[in-house]
């Protein structure tokens, strides 16, 4: 069934599979708490100000802004690495589902999908994407933690993304920033979000 376009009551992932049997995507939905919306209303705030040289530097680190004033659709969209999606506006539809303010989305690198980007009722569309190399994955798939949700590892998720951008666009350190990523992949491991690798869970690697 369709996700609702808001964040849900619970932490727990939803699942969608191909035929298969492969990951197509993994959805998180925040809890829809007054302490955490006004967080993500902050960093969209952060990220619509953007200059070019910030886009580039975000760039550099692996990550990308997705900025758009009109629906958009596009078929058979494949991602080279495996990618994070947090939507700040609008909504984010993936094949069937939908995904609104406060979702993040996780896309194993190889699974095409359709991809359909909704503005909000002020006519603006805004997501922060990063892209996770096969290194950083397996950097980081040593200090994943187990899948049970932990609470309080959404919060720690959106103060790991604010010091990703710190690094990126106030220090220019595209290397530490990097690094941070490890950290975010860890948060997003408590938050209860399988990772994986082509279709796996990379912290299945771990335990074999």
């Amino acid at each position: 069934a369709p996700l609702p376009a808001r964040g849900g009551k619970s932490h727990v992932p939803d699942m969608t599979e191909r035929d298969n049997g492969t990951i197509l995507l993994a959805m998180l939905h925040i809890d829809a708490d007054p302490a955490t919306y006004p967080a993500i209303s902050s960093l969209a705030g952060r990220l619509g100000q953007l200059s070019a040289g910030d886009l580039s530097r975000l760039h550099s680190a692996g990550g990308w802004l997705v900025r758009q004033i009109s629906a958009c659709g596009l078929r058979n969209v494949t991602l080279g690495e495996d990618t994070l999606v947090l939507v700040l506006r609008g909504i984010k539809e993936v094949d069937a589902y939908r995904a609104g303010t406060g979702c993040f989305l996780y896309f194993p690198a190889g699974q095409a999908c359709t991809l359909t980007n909704i503005p909000d009722e002020q006519g603006m569309y805004l997501a922060l994407a990063l892209s996770f190399s096969d290194d950083i994955l397996a950097r980081s798939a040593t200090l994943l933690p187990p899948s049970s949700p932990r609470p309080g590892s959404v919060p720690l998720l959106l103060t790991l993304l604010n010091t990703f951008l710190d690094l990126t666009l106030l220090h220019d350190d595209a290397a530490l920033a990097r690094m941070q990523m490890e950290q975010i992949l860890y948060a997003l491991r408590g938050a209860g979000l399988p990772l994986f690798r082509n279709g796996r869970d990379t912290a299945a690697d771990v335990r074999a």
